[in-house]
């Protein structure tokens, strides 16, 4: 629990005479309560009361039946998250006094960034000219940012098409680290991306109008779901896959891990399981099992789900497939620890 500052501190709290405190007044302890004093008052109280001198942002009270009193903000604070000792876990923050997951799981080579730049990396620069002009110099530019759950990320992989349908586009790389495939395939290894271009085009496989002279968020958003076979994540752009599909993929899951362990009869334990659209496949084509009961699929975007004929056949069998790695794991582990194998 947060603890206010000491009373040699009052000073620094409250340069003025009056000095905010979260006073427990010993014959009501369920009225702890912030109220404002005169600073030698506030050293009596602090002395006498067990009470606490608060800093900026502090708005409630807490007591638990220790000393001293706690200075916090029931909206904010993960140890008291709406009540007095409500404990957020360590995933989870504490917004307007709901404890609320930090940031969704990412896969092993992608990374939330810090700060805007993402550490420094100096961004991917970009130009997309007209295909029967590919050494133009676009006038304008935008910022593009890859965010999951509104949290900046590392790396993003999209298409850029012309918005009309028409005329093909080529992209050409100016600086930064990264690639471009094909002719407009853009594969970034730095966030975000400054992308220059005179022509009207669209971004990703969910085409994303620019915002040009300014910055075009490419959002993804992710569910969880959780059962005791495995912890399920899905990433998806805000357009896509809005019925129930992330429940079918958990549970299409379950019934592949249940059937694949008792046909082993090795049982590792819960997985987590991280499906993700072509966007956030930055490595390889994204399908991975690490050992570690985590496992990884990408189930593409709209146009190849479609020419395989759904999104279960797109990415169910590499499901099964990476879970079996999985259960090879369990078996490697087990004959290297039994000195008779």
């Amino acid at each position: 629990m947060p603890v206010g500052l000491s009373p040699g501190d009052v000073a620094e709290a409250s340069p003025g005479p009056r000095v905010t405190i979260c006073h427990f007044p010993p014959s009501d302890p369920a009225g702890v309560h912030l109220i404002t004093v005169g600073a030698p008052i506030a050293r009596a109280h602090v002395n006498n009361h067990n009470d606490a001198i608060c800093s900026a942002g502090a708005t409630d009270c807490c007591f638990d039946g220790h000393t001293p009193s706690a200075c916090t903000n029931l909206q904010t604070d993960v140890n008291n998250c709406g009540i007095c000792g409500h404990v957020c876990a360590n995933t989870e923050s504490c917004d307007r006094g709901v404890c609320t997951l930090s940031a969704a799981p990412l896969p092993f080579w992608l990374h939330y960034c810090a700060d805007p730049n993402c550490g420094g990396l100096q961004p991917l620069v970009v130009h997309v000219c007209p295909e029967d002009n590919p050494p133009c110099t676009p006038s304008r530019q935008t910022t593009v940012v890859p965010r999951l759950d509104g949290h900046q990320i590392d790396q993003v992989l999209f298409p850029m098409q012309a918005s009309d349908g028409g005329a093909g586009v080529i992209a050409t790389l100016e600086a930064g680290a990264g690639s471009i495939l094909g002719a407009s395939l853009l594969l970034s290894y730095t966030s975000p991306v400054i992308l220059k271009s005179d022509i009207d085009i669209t971004l990703s496989y969910y085409k994303v109008t620019p915002a040009w002279d300014g910055t075009t968020e490419l959002d993804f958003i992710s569910a969880t779901l959780t059962s005791p076979e495995v912890v399920t994540t899905v990433y998806r752009h805000p357009t896509f896959l809005t019925g129930d599909e992330p429940m079918q993929l958990h549970e299409r899951g379950r019934v592949i891990v249940s059937v694949e362990k008792q046909i082993a009869g090795i049982d590792p334990g819960q997985m987590r399981a991280i499906f993700m659209p072509t966007e956030l496949a930055t490595l390889g084509e994204g399908n991975f099992s690490d050992g570690n009961l985590n496992i990884y699929m990408n189930y593409g975007n709209p146009p190849y789900i479609e020419a395989v004929g759904g999104l279960y056949y797109a990415v169910m069998p590499r499901f099964a497939h990476e879970y079996v790695h999985e259960l090879f794991s369990e078996v490697s582990r087990a004959i290297r620890e039994t000195t008779s194998a």
